[in-house]
């Protein structure tokens, strides 16, 4: 895991050095959405007015 933040949707959005980004509910512990990317994320993903950013 690079880091985390907790967003305003009550989940904790992580970056892995595997390509992966997820969303975890907090409340559940459940992933609430997982995307991969063709690289591996450098930093904790940014989500604001709906868009989620990854360096």
């Amino acid at each position: 895991m690079v880091g985390y933040k907790i967003p305003s949707t009550n989940a904790i959005e992580l970056g892995y050095h595997n390509g992966t980004i997820s969303a975890i509910d907090m409340g559940t512990g459940k992933t609430k959405w997982e995307h991969k990317v063709d690289f591996r994320p450098l930093a904790s993903p940014l989500a604001t007015n709906g868009i989620c950013k990854v360096l």
